[in-house]
């Protein structure tokens, strides 16, 4: 007889979750699964199937309110026979009462309506093509790492639906990434990272306060990607952003529609100009 069970996962098990995203076409960043695990160690889940990984998906608790819900993957051979959704109401059940947001893509929306989940806005993944831009000093643009790092989670907390300091430490100090703020008069208006992919660069967060200074970050970010392939998860609500990208001639990848359990949560939005990740908000 066949056993199905559903556990957290072991740090031992975290390349399979970069393969799997890797085959499913999602481009992580090349240190993106460290980061992630760190954050919420305890929200990565497994199906398997007679001992045989077939399912997966995480439920990361940034606090007592918020949660997001992602990396759901189920293998192709064993979907639409109930395991995934086994694992997904053990995700909701450990996240409790807590909002929830995840990134959905379009085909499965109205599964996720089903457990409650409402749209709140659409996003779409777009892609740079041969773009080459000259990087120029400007005086308000600094690393990141020169910034304190309270006043980086404050700045952050006003566009993200919760305080993530284990996760931005992390994420702003991967190998091969940039990080950079703008600056006035010591307060920071807007912040970015760009990271290495498996196929090129990925650029999130993008929050700025305004399109130009949005600007002025994204082109010291896409600088450091040579020339190669650079990736954005835009929101479609921030018209701002949609023209930014639209200055610079990127084409459009895929969709997809970001999802909350609750009302979304009071953020932003009209400053950010490239969510972090699909799959941690």
């Amino acid at each position: 007889m066949d056993q199905y069970t559903i556990s957290q996962i072991s740090e031992n098990d975290l390349p399979i979750l970069f393969e799997w995203a890797k085959k499913a076409g999602w481009n992580p960043g090349i240190n993106d699964i460290s980061c992630f695990y760190k954050t919420n160690p305890q929200g990565f889940f497994i199906g398997k199937l007679n001992d045989q990984i077939i399912a997966m998906g995480s439920a990361i608790i940034y606090d007592e309110n918020y949660a997001f819900c992602g990396f759901y993957i189920v293998d192709p051979s064993y979907r639409g026979k109930g395991f995934g959704l086994a694992l997904t109401k053990a995700r909701l059940d450990y996240i409790g009462t807590r909002n929830a947001g995840l990134d959905g893509v379009i085909p499965m929306l109205s599964k996720y309506a089903r457990l409650g989940y409402k749209i709140a806005h659409q996003n779409t993944r777009y892609k740079t093509k041969n773009l080459a831009l000259e990087s120029e000093h400007h005086p308000a643009i600094h690393p990141l790492s020169a910034i304190s790092f309270n006043q980086l989670r404050e700045y952050d907390r006003r566009h993200f639906p919760a305080y993530r300091d284990n996760f931005l430490r992390c994420w702003i100090h991967q190998p091969g990434s940039k990080s950079f703020a703008y600056l006035e008069n010591n307060h920071i208006k807007g912040y970015g990272t760009i990271r290495p992919s498996v196929d090129g660069f990925r650029i999130g967060p993008l929050f700025a306060d305004n399109v130009d200074i949005a600007n002025q970050l994204f082109i010291h970010l896409a600088h450091h990607a040579h020339g190669e392939p650079i990736y954005l998860d835009i929101p479609a609500c921030n018209q701002d952003a949609i023209k930014l990208i639209s200055d610079y001639q990127l084409a459009p990848v895929f969709e997809t529609a970001r999802m909350y359990l609750q009302d979304p949560p009071n953020i932003m939005m009209e400053h950010v100009y490239a969510i972090t990740s699909l799959e941690l908000g």
